[in-house]
């Protein structure tokens, strides 16, 4: 080792950390903080240590689902303005809608009362049944008006639920947290 000129700086917290990022213990303490309602908390050093922790050991789970979801988004956008009522992307469309639904249910399912309390998962609930509903009124060869009128509904709500995967991207990590946090007060 050569010598620098920067210090080494050691931290020491009061509480075991269970440094394995899929232990139940971790997932209690990352809840704990989510339901922690005084704010100061997430301006002292350990728990900013804690949260750019975890973060970096779950950015490349959210990148994919991030990635998935924009290419689901442009095939939902360029099956309304190609495809419209094309078969074969609209088995596509199911696919990626029930990849998502099980995405859904499953963060339903570990933590259904957080899950509920949130606006943002109504809006993805709604989106997801309301494509499932148009590809099943679309394949009973129902009208083209109110299709279109569904698939736009389906569109505007994808584009919103859009904005809120721009968290995988760092910088826009902390604009997104503070649009949230205004959004939700």
């Amino acid at each position: 080792m050569r010598k620098g000129s920067t210090p080494i700086s050691l931290l020491a917290l009061r509480f075991k950390i269970d440094r394995n990022f899929a232990s139940q213990e971790n997932f209690e303490m990352i809840i704990a903080m989510y339901l922690c309602n005084n704010f100061e908390v997430f301006h002292t050093k350990s728990i900013q240590l804690i949260i750019d922790y975890n973060w970096k050991q779950c950015q490349i789970y959210v990148w994919t689902i991030s990635i998935l979801f924009y290419i689901f988004l442009v095939l939902l956008s360029v099956y309304s303005q190609i495809w419209f009522q094309n078969h074969e992307a609209e088995v596509a469309l199911f696919c990626y809608n029930s990849f998502f639904f099980i995405y859904e249910v499953i963060q339903a399912s570990s933590r259904p009362k957080i899950y509920f309390s949130t606006t943002w998962n109504y809006i993805d609930l709604m989106r997801i049944l309301l494509l499932y509903a148009y590809i099943i009124y679309s394949w009973s060869e129902g009208d083209s008006y109110a299709l279109m009128g569904m698939l736009s509904f389906v569109i505007m709500l994808s584009y919103l639920k859009s904005l809120s995967y721009l968290r995988a991207i760092n910088s826009m990590s902390n604009v997104f947290i503070i649009y949230l946090a205004s959004y939700d007060s």
